[in-house]
């Protein structure tokens, strides 16, 4: 069986509402006389907490709360308030696993192969690890919405993200890459793409006459690094995604180095946004992850079946590891930055 591209909605879980699964056993556990006096269910609590959750994470901006009034619980006329999205900083922090039945503020790991089914004629949600799992999906919701993507995935490594995307081209076809890129990138690109029958052009990317000499309509893919890696040099990746839109091929930007708190290239016509993740996302040296955001649920639907098909999807564990090392990924980069100017300003006045 294998899991639709299409996030579907959590089942909730049998503690959301113990009695409805063990009112037999608690009835022979408690004495009859004994009664429960149960003022809101736990969906009820959950929506309360949310709430005032937003409303506290608001409090320090200027909202219109004249109309609302909080007693015994909030209701949506009750509380009125003009909601902003949040910074980077706070949603990385306060991301929501809204499947969890106990509202946990950590996502919790869901390390496990299979998932029992409903019935055997009815899939539930997740059914094997390789097609979908909780804890994987928490993290691809959050990196899509960082990205501003429709979908996004995470794979075993950033090699195996470009992997999945060399393979949506197909024999005869061309990928555009610049001449400029990171060191596995350009393995892939001269020693193994070619095998398939693809044929790959490098070209300075900085150099927007050069980019247009190559792209053609034999064009499938675009493949950019930008800032590139290891020279630094900047693409024009509005103007480049509209070369490459005109000739109908894909735009692939390879965002590691500047990671979703500095640059958006989806914003900017870009149709794939990649990461190494190992880097400035998880951050601390202790997992490998690749990332792959997207522009199209066609375009999601395709990259999905590769990554099930091969089986490169991110296991449970090192999901929630990068979950954990991403929380604090915009006070890492903005410390980076400011670490950074010292060493140049220093290096700039020195003889």
């Amino acid at each position: 069986m294998a899991s639709s591209p299409t996030l579907k909605p959590f089942v909730s879980s049998l503690y959301s509402d113990p009695t409805r699964h063990c009112g037999s056993l608690l009835e022979n556990y408690f004495p009859r006389s004994f009664q429960v006096k149960k003022e809101l269910n736990l969906e009820e609590k959950l929506k309360l907490s949310t709430k005032q959750f937003r409303l506290n994470c608001l409090g320090h901006r200027d909202v219109d709360v004249s109309a609302s009034v909080l007693a015994d619980s909030v209701t949506d006329a009750q509380l009125d308030v003009n909601e902003e999205d949040p910074s980077i900083s706070t949603l990385l922090m306060n991301f929501d696993s809204n499947f969890d039945p106990y509202g946990a503020m950590s996502t919790p790991l869901y390390q496990t192969a299979t998932f029992k089914q409903p019935l055997a004629t009815e899939n539930g949600p997740y059914d094997y690890t390789r097609s979908g799992n909780p804890t994987r999906d928490v993290l691809e919701r959050l990196l899509a919405k960082l990205e501003k993507a429709d979908r996004a995935f995470c794979f075993t490594s950033g090699m195996a993200a470009l992997s999945a995307v060399a393979n949506l081209v197909g024999t005869g076809q061309e990928i555009v890459a610049g001449d400029d890129i990171y060191g596995g990138s350009d393995r892939l690109l001269s020693q193994v793409t070619p095998r398939t029958g693809v044929v790959v052009k490098r070209v300075n990317t900085s150099d927007l006459s050069e980019v247009a000499k190559v792209i053609g309509p034999k064009t499938k893919l675009v493949w950019l690094e930008s800032p590139t890696n290891p020279r630094q040099q900047i693409a024009d990746i509005r103007r480049i995604a509209e070369m490459a839109h005109t000739h109908g091929a894909i735009l692939l930007v390879d965002n590691s180095i500047m990671t979703p708190v500095l640059s958006r290239p989806l914003e900017l016509g870009a149709d794939i946004v990649m990461h190494s993740a190992t880097k400035f996302i998880a951050g601390h040296s202790d997992l490998m992850a690749g990332v792959l955001a997207v522009k199209g649920e066609s375009l999601a639907k395709e990259l999905y079946f590769l990554q099930n098909a091969v089986g490169s999807g991110l296991a449970p564990f090192d999901c929630w590891i990068c979950l954990r090392g991403i929380k604090t990924m915009a006070l890492r980069v903005e410390k980076q930055q400011e670490n950074a100017q010292k060493i140049a300003e220093f290096l700039s006045s020195h003889p």
